[in-house]
C-alpha cells in the first residue's frame, strides 16, 4: 500500500508539472506574437533553425566544449561596450581598395552631360555649379542652347568653349584649336570636333548627340569611317548622348574604331543607368547611353567611370564620367592594363582546365527542359526575337504570349543536393563556382523609304525584357540561408555572368534559377535568353570567413509582406505591377517582390516625417566570437529612389534614403549607429558596410528611413542584408 501511494503521489507531482510546463510555454508564445524575428519566412526562420541545428551539433559532438566555454565567460561578458570605443574604431573597408602600379602617364577627367535644354532649371549657372565639383579637364554638353554656354562654363571654372550646331558645346580647362562641326548623314545630326593641350600631349575630342534606329546607324558608320578611323591624333576621345548602349547595331559600328569606358571598366551594358534620371523605364527603356570613348588601339587606362546620380535633378540625363590616363608624348600605346584584372569576372575562378564537373542537368537546353522546375511557361528555344544559342542549338528563354494577365516572369529551378559534402561545408570550407550567358530579345525597324536609311534594318530601343540569374543556398528543410544574383540584365548580346560564392554552415542544397521579367510595351513575349548555365563545388583547404546565413528575416519581400519587420509606412510590392498613375511600372532588383516605402505614384502622398523600416537581431549565438573581438557584420543591399515632382527648394529632386546599424549593449541599452552612405538614385544602388562588433554586444538593428511624403517620391529596398563573418580571413 504505502509504494502505490508513494507512487499516485509522485504521478500528481508530475501531472502538476505538466501543467505548469504548457503554462510557460502558452505564455511564452504570447509573449512572442508580436516579435519581428517570430514567424515563417523566405529568408531564415529563426528559432526552429537555431534548435535542429543545435541538435546536429550535439549528435555530432560539436558543442560540447563550446557550449561549457559559454557557460564559464557568461560570468565575464562585459555589461555594455567600452565607453572609450567610437564607431570610427569599428568601421572596416567593406570592398578591396584597388591601386595598382600605374606607369606615367597623363590624366584626363571628361564628362557627357546632356542637360535637356534647362527645363529642370531656373538658371544655366546650376549646371556650371555642379560640373565643378566633378573637378573636370573636358567637357561635352547636349541639347545645351549656344546662349548657356558661357553661363555655364564661366560657373564651372571652363576658360575655353566651342558652341556648335545642334545644342552641342565643349567645355575646357584648356586651349580649343581646330574647332569644326561634323555633319553626318541621315536625319542632319551633327559632331562637333577641336584638338587640345593637355599636360604637352594633344587629345582630339569629339562631342555627340546622335540618332537611334537606322539613322543611328548611318551616322554611326559615318562618324567611324569618315573620321574616328582617319584622326591623325592617337589621344582620341568622344563623348556624347549616343541614344543606344553597347551591342547596339550603331554602337557596332563605333566599335570598330573606338572602345567605351564603361565597358573597360568591367560594367556590362546598362549595369548603369544614365537615362532617365527619375522614376524607372521610358519610352526607351532605361539604358546607359551617354558614352565616353577612346581610340581602340591606343587605348587609355581607365582609373575611374560613373554616372552621377543628383538629389537635386537638373536634367532628365545624368552626368557620366570617366578618369582617363594616355602614354605621355612620343611614349607608345600602353602595352598592358592594371586594373584588367581586378575588373575580370572569372579573376576569382579556376583556370577553364580546372574547374569542377558541372553539377547541373542539361545546362545549355540541348535535351529541352529536362532537368527544371518550370514556371510561367518558360521554353526551349532554337531562336527568339534576334537570338541564337550561345553555343549548341537551345537556349532557355520565357514565354511566347503570358499564360495569364498576372503572370510577368518565366523561369527554371534546379536543385542540386550537396548533402554529402555537409562536413566539409559546416567547417566553413566548401564554395560554389556559378556562371551562365545570357542576353535579351530585341524588336527590329526598318529604315524610312526615300531616305539614307531605305533598305536598312536596325535594332529599336525599348524598355527590353529582363534576365537574372538567382542562386540560393538552403538548409536541408529548404530554408533560405544566403542568395547571390546576377542583378537583372538586358544586354543585346550574349554577356557573361560569374560568381563566387562561400557557402555558409548548414548548407545542403543549391538551387539555381534563370528567370526572365516581362516588360509591357515590348511586345507579347517574354524574351531574356540563357546559355551555358554552370555550377560547381569545391573543397578549400581553408575555412572561408563566412560564420552563419544571412540574419535578415525576409530579405527580399519574397513573402509578399513585410514579415520579420518593423515598419507603419512600408510595404512589399509585387515586380513590374503599376501603382498609382504610374505609366511604367515599378522593377524589383531581384526576384518577384521588392519593399517600398511612399505614396501611390502621382497620385498619394506617402507618410508625412520619416519613414523608418527596421529588423532588429539578436546575436546571442555569436557571444563567443564577439567577446573576443573575432566577428564583424557585413551588412546592406540594394536601394534606389524615386523622384518627386518640385519638392525640394522649389526643384525636381529624388528621395534621400539612410542605412543605418544600430549596435546595443547586453543590458540591451542602445550603445551607438553606424551611418552608412545616403542613395538618392534613379537605379538600384548597392550599399555595403562592414563592421567589426565590440564585446558587450547583443544585438543590432538595420534601419532604413527616407521622407517620401511628397506625391510621386518613393523609397525602394531589396535584398537587404546582415552576414557574421570571421574577422582573420577578412583584414
Amino acid at each position: 500500500m504505502k509504494k502505490t501511494h508513494r507512487m499516485q503521489k509522485y504521478s500528481k507531482i508530475l501531472q502538476v508539472f505538466a501543467l505548469i510546463m504548457l503554462l510557460v510555454s502558452i505564455i511564452s508564445a504570447c509573449s512572442n506574437e508580436n516579435d519581428p524575428s517570430d514567424g515563417d519566412s523566405d529568408t531564415i526562420i529563426d528559432g526552429d533553425l537555431d534548435q535542429e541545428m543545435a541538435a546536429e551539433q550535439e549528435e555530432s559532438g560539436e558543442m560540447g566544449e563550446d557550449s561549457e566555454q559559454i557557460e564559464e565567460d557568461k560570468d565575464n561578458e562585459p555589461v555594455e561596450i567600452d565607453p572609450n570605443l567610437t564607431v570610427d574604431d569599428i568601421i572596416l573597408p567593406a570592398v578591396e581598395e584597388i591601386s595598382p602600379d600605374l606607369p606615367l602617364g597623363v590624366r584626363v577627367r571628361v564628362a557627357t552631360y546632356n542637360i535637356y535644354g534647362g527645363k529642370f532649371i531656373d538658371n544655366y549657372w546650376e549646371i556650371g555649379d555642379f560640373l565643378k565639383t566633378l573637378n573636370l579637364d573636358l567637357v561635352g554638353l547636349e541639347e545645351c542652347p549656344n546662349e548657356a554656354v558661357e553661363e555655364i562654363a564661366t560657373a564651372g571654372d571652363f576658360e575655353y568653349t566651342y558652341a556648335g550646331a545642334g545644342g552641342k558645346a565643349m567645355l575646357s580647362k584648356t586651349p580649343l584649336k581646330d574647332n569644326e562641326t561634323l555633319y553626318m548623314a541621315a536625319g542632319g545630326r551633327s559632331v562637333l570636333h577641336a584638338v587640345t593641350e593637355i599636360d604637352g600631349v594633344d587629345i582630339s575630342f569629339y562631342v555627340a548627340h546622335l540618332d537611334w534606329d537606322t539613322a543611328g546607324d548611318v551616322q554611326c558608320k559615318a562618324l567611324s569611317d569618315e573620321y574616328l578611323k582617319k584622326d591623325p591624333y592617337d589621344r582620341l576621345i568622344l563623348v556624347g548622348d549616343f541614344n543606344d548602349e553597347t551591342y547596339s547595331k550603331q554602337i557596332g559600328y563605333l566599335n570598330e574604331a573606338v572602345t567605351d569606358a564603361a565597358t573597360v571598366a568591367g560594367w556590362f551594358p546598362g549595369e548603369r543607368i544614365s537615362w532617365p534620371s527619375f522614376g524607372f523605364d521610358d519610352v526607351e527603356g532605361s539604358q546607359l547611353i551617354d558614352l565616353i570613348f577612346f581610340k581602340k588601339e591606343f587605348p587609355a587606362i581607365v582609373i575611374e567611370a560613373d554616372v552621377i546620380n543628383q538629389t537635386i535633378i537638373l536634367s532628365d540625363h545624368k552626368p557620366a564620367l570617366a578618369e582617363l590616363m594616355f602614354p605621355v608624348k612620343d611614349a607608345a600605346a600602353f602595352s598592358e592594363d592594371p586594373y584588367a584584372s581586378y575588373r575580370d569576372i572569372w579573376r576569382d575562378f579556376p583556370a577553364e582546365v580546372d574547374l569542377p564537373e558541372n553539377l547541373l542537368l542539361n545546362p545549355g537546353a540541348e535535351d529541352g527542359l529536362t532537368g527544371w522546375e518550370i514556371y510561367g511557361d518558360a521554353k526551349a528555344e532554337e531562336e527568339r526575337q534576334q537570338q541564337t544559342a550561345h553555343s549548341g542549338s537551345k537556349f532557355f528563354t520565357g514565354f511566347i504570349a503570358a499564360p495569364n494577365a498576372d503572370t510577368y516572369q518565366s523561369s527554371g529551378s534546379q536543385i542540386v543536393d550537396i548533402s554529402d559534402k555537409k562536413e566539409i561545408i559546416n567547417q566553413r570550407r566548401a564554395r560554389m563556382y556559378a556562371s551562365a550567358y545570357m542576353a535579351t530579345g530585341y524588336n527590329l525597324i526598318d529604315g524610312k523609304v526615300g531616305t539614307e536609311t531605305e533598305g536598312l534594318v536596325s535594332n529599336t530601343p525599348l524598355p527590353y525584357d529582363e534576365g537574372e540569374i538567382i542562386i540560393d543556398c538552403l538548409d536541408a528543410e529548404d530554408n533560405l540561408l544566403l542568395r547571390a544574383t546576377s542583378k537583372r540584365r538586358d544586354t543585346l548580346g550574349y554577356h557573361p555572368f560569374a560568381k563566387v560564392i562561400d557557402l555558409p554552415p548548414y548548407t545542403e542544397k543549391v538551387r539555381y534559377t534563370w528567370m526572365s521579367h516581362f516588360k509591357h510595351f515590348n511586345g507579347e513575349g517574354n524574351d531574356a535568353v540563357f546559355d551555358d548555365l554552370y555550377l560547381g563545388f569545391e573543397e578549400l583547404d581553408t575555412p572561408h570567413s563566412i560564420l552563419d546565413r544571412n540574419l535578415v528575416i525576409n530579405s527580399g519581400a519574397e513573402t509578399g509582406d513585410i514579415n520579420g519587420w518593423q515598419s507603419d509606412s512600408w510595404r512589399s510590392l509585387l515586380d513590374l505591377k503599376t501603382y498609382g498613375l504610374g505609366v511604367y511600372a515599378s522593377l524589383s532588383f531581384s526576384g518577384k517582390n521588392y519593399f517600398y516605402g511612399g505614396g501611390e505614384q502621382y497620385l498619394s502622398n506617402g507618410k508625412e516625417g520619416v519613414s523608418e523600416i527596421s529588423q532588429k537581431i539578436d546575436l546571442a549565438q555569436f557571444k563567443t566570437e564577439i567577446n573576443s573581438d573575432s566577428m564583424a557584420l557585413r551588412w546592406g543591399g540594394w536601394f534606389r529612389a524615386l523622384g518627386g515632382t518640385v519638392y525640394l527648394d522649389g526643384k525636381n529632386s529624388n528621395a534621400v534614403i539612410k542605412v543605418n546599424l544600430e549596435i546595443y549593449n547586453n543590458d540591451e541599452s542602445l550603445w551607438n549607429t553606424v551611418e552608412s552612405k545616403t542613395v538618392s538614385a534613379a537605379e538600384w544602388t548597392k550599399v555595403e558596410n562592414m563592421t567589426k562588433i565590440p564585446a558587450g554586444t547583443s544585438a543590432v538593428r538595420l534601419v532604413i528611413s527616407s521622407e517620401v511624403y511628397p506625391v510621386s517620391t518613393g523609397a525602394f529596398m531589396d535584398e537587404v542584408y546582415v552576414i557574421p563573418v570571421h574577422l582573420e580571413q577578412e583584414q
